[in-house]
């Protein structure tokens, strides 16, 4: 490589002052050669100040190793957050959320957060800005993470964020956890007092002793029919059971039209009660309303006191509110259930007492021609409460079996329940987070390095300019 310093010193002796005797000497450098770096000047030049290199890089160190040793260690403050489960079904599979999770994630970034925020705020107002909190959700995950970053000086303050936050929360399922618990309670309660009735030996007895009545009548008919005493005066025991049974199906008509009239009066309670139960979810929704309002606007005591008040009547129209749905989704339909099958048993009754009716008339036209088929058919109807007997036996077990079924299947969804609840309460990472000290030292001594080597050969461009400056 041609060093420049010796290209610099080559002279051309162009012309002579013919004044002065003396030679004019005229320098002439080659420009090709001028923009030309050695590695061995950009050494020279490094070497050639040195001492500024060091001092600047040492500033640098200082300043990083003091920026290391005064800034705060930063710790990682976290809890994780699993939705709560309504019910489940007996393999153990979720059937359903309290709340989607994805709307949990975004009340929480866009309510509950900012509230326990402006909270925290209220209540330390030498704190000039608050940490940031976030909440983060994986995909198809039922798990929240909620973190927040901080001095370990602060860790019970921030520890308190993250469990006040999680108050909400379960603040706000815990009333629709504790509907879906009732109801699945009293649907327990309802099976296990049907199965005490079941296994009770007096009702197989009593439905027992129904069908051994009617067997019993039967075999006394039969005799009756076989007794040609009792056959003179047969037609005029039926005259009088015809009366008999005319009044009876009177009284079962009556019966009918106010069974049907109680039916209409229980639908007219069902619009009354949907009517209600609308009314009330619509004051509930303003009285939610009025409560953030009231809440958002907090300063003096006696606005407290009215939040207060709001929660109070909130909590009381909700009782209202579950006590006339329980009586609208199961106390009615029990009430209809149980008159449809009066309906139902009123209108088979008439049926039969109308067969009867028939029968008589039919008895009176020619009874004697009937003695030998109602015989036959008194047989058949005595092996047929024979063949009830022992079909009611089995019906009975079948009816055991079944409702300890459902027994276990409502004790299964029962344990299926889930509070949303914390998995661990919030804790303070093991580790700092954030640079830390070592990286803060070699970013600043790297920074020092590059600003020094720049700073230096920004110095001899300087002088290099002065001296070219100075010679010209």
């Amino acid at each position: 490589m041609i060093n420049k310093e010796a290209l610099q010193k080559k002279v051309h002796v162009l012309e002579s002052d013919e004044g002065t005797g003396q030679a004019v000497q005229l320098i002439s450098v080659d420009s090709a050669y001028d923009d030309e770096i050695s590695l061995v000047d950009l050494w020279l030049v490094l070497a050639k100040r040195r001492n500024i290199l060091l001092a600047i890089v040492l500033a640098f160190l200082l300043a990083g190793i003091s920026f290391a040793f005064i800034k705060p260690t930063v710790y990682n403050y976290s809890a994780v957050l699993q939705i709560g489960v309504m019910a489940g079904d007996s393999e153990g599979a979720i059937s359903g959320f309290i709340e989607p999770p994805a709307n949990v994630l975004e009340k929480l970034t866009k309510s509950y957060i900012p509230l326990v925020l402006t909270s925290y705020l209220n209540d330390h107002p030498e704190v000039k800005a608050v940490p940031k909190v976030k909440a983060s959700m994986a995909k198809k995950s039922d798990l929240i993470s909620i973190e927040v970053r901080g001095q370990e000086n602060k860790s019970t303050e921030y520890q308190a964020i993250l469990q006040s936050i999680i108050g909400y929360i379960q603040q706000d399922h815990q009333p629709q956890m504790d509907i879906a618990k009732h109801k699945i309670e009293l649907a327990l309660e309802k099976e296990k007092i049907e199965m005490s009735v079941l296994n009770n030996p007096l009702t197989l007895k009593e439905k027992q002793k129904q069908l051994e009545i009617e067997l019993l009548q039967t075999r006394i008919n039969i005799d009756n029919l076989k007794d040609h005493r009792l056959t003179r005066i047969a037609k005029q025991q039926l005259v009088t059971q015809k009366k008999e049974q005319t009044n009876k199906l009177a009284g079962l008509v009556d019966e009918h039209k106010r069974l049907a009239s109680e039916v209409v009066r229980l639908n007219d309670v069902d619009r009354l009660l949907e009517k209600r139960i609308s009314e009330l979810s619509a004051t509930i929704a303003n009285e939610l309303k009025n409560r953030q309002i009231s809440v958002s606007n907090i300063n003096t005591g006696p606005e407290a006191m009215t939040v207060l008040l709001l929660d109070n009547q909130i909590q009381s129209n909700r009782n209202q509110l579950a006590s006339l749905e329980e009586r609208l989704d199961i106390k009615q339909p029990g009430l209809r259930e149980n008159l449809n099958n009066q309906l139902k048993a009123n209108t088979r009754s008439q049926e039969f007492h109308q067969k009867l009716l028939t029968d008589i008339n039919n008895k009176l036209q020619k009874i004697d021609i009937d003695n030998e088929q109602k015989l036959q058919k008194l047989s058949e109807k005595q092996a047929g409460f024979q063949l009830q007997l022992d079909k009611l036996q089995l019906e009975h077990q079948n009816d055991i079996l079944i409702h300890q079924q459902k027994i276990d299947d409502i004790n299964f969804k029962l344990k299926g329940l889930r509070d949303t609840q914390p998995l661990t309460q919030p804790m303070q990472s093991l580790e700092p987070v954030g640079t830390g000290k070592k990286l803060i030292v070699i970013i600043s001594l790297i920074a020092g390095l590059f600003v020094a080597v720049f700073c230096v050969f920004f110095l001899e461009f300087l002088a290099k300019a002065k001296e070219k400056t100075q010679q010209a």
